[in-house]
């Protein structure tokens, strides 16, 4: 019973305060505030595979849902790593590249975050 609502708080104040921060300052910044935001999502993800499988309880996790949840983390994740060598490495100085792995690791990440939520509402 906890678990659910210390996610919620969580997600809440990431929320809140991603509202009170500033816009990121730079492309790097962007994608550490992806990153931060990943994990907060992958946590809601991590309370719904802690459930006993389905049909052992009521409240439980279905195999299926895992398998796309864990699909859709390992691609955010690779989207967010990606991103992160763009904007951090030497060899992509083009605005026009940076702006293609943000988008990328964003839409991932927007991918995530929906699948989560719906996972939180399970929860």
């Amino acid at each position: 019973m906890m678990r659910p609502l210390i996610a919620l708080c969580m997600l809440v104040l990431f929320t809140a305060s991603c509202a009170i921060w500033p816009a990121p300052q730079s492309p790097a910044q962007a994608v550490y505030m992806m990153k931060a935001s990943f994990l907060v999502s992958l946590r809601v993800a991590d309370d719904y595979a802690a459930l006993p499988r389905c049909p052992a309880a009521p409240l439980c996790s279905d195999e299926k849902i895992l398998s796309a949840v864990r699909a859709s983390a390992r691609a955010t994740q690779s989207a967010l790593d990606t991103a992160e060598a763009v904007v951090t490495g030497p060899a992509f100085q083009s605005g026009d590249t940076r702006a293609k792995a943000l988008a990328a690791a964003q839409g991932a990440l927007d991918t995530f975050s929906a699948i989560t939520a719906k996972l939180e509402e399970k929860l």
